[in-house]
């Protein structure tokens, strides 16, 4: 995987690594980048049934430009930039980048796996 990584983005990925090795029981979220869609990837540690450290596994999913579209219209989200993170079938957050911490006002980690209404800094929400 690493050797396949582009230059850019080896410092990226590293910090992730060192993220997984630290939370053995947490899922990490990153995102590639290419001109015809983006690869979204999850990383979480592999252990053997004793407990031993195995490596890191890493789940990737093609995603085109097209499936990052806002409902109907033809902007696109650009995670870079804009306030971007994912929730599951619970409504908890299993996914946001730099934009969307700093926008709920709380640390990563402690933003993971809450369910939004539950950071979401506006009480219209409950609307």
């Amino acid at each position: 995987f690493y050797s396949l990584t582009q230059d850019s983005q080896k410092s990226y990925f590293e910090d992730i690594m060192l993220e997984v090795m630290g939370s053995p029981y947490e899922i990490f979220s990153a995102v590639q980048y290419y001109p015809r869609g983006n690869v979204q990837w999850e990383f979480s540690l592999l252990k053997n049934n004793d407990g031993d450290f195995l490596g890191i596994m890493g789940i990737g999913t093609v995603r085109k430009e097209s499936d990052s579209n806002i409902l109907a219209t033809t902007e696109n989200i650009r995670p870079e930039k804009d306030i971007h993170f994912q929730l599951d079938q619970n409504w908890e957050i299993i996914y946001l980048n730099d934009a969307a911490e700093a926008f709920f006002g709380g640390n990563r980690h402690g933003l993971l796996n809450q369910k939004v209404w539950q950071v979401f800094p506006n009480s219209k929400i409950y609307e």
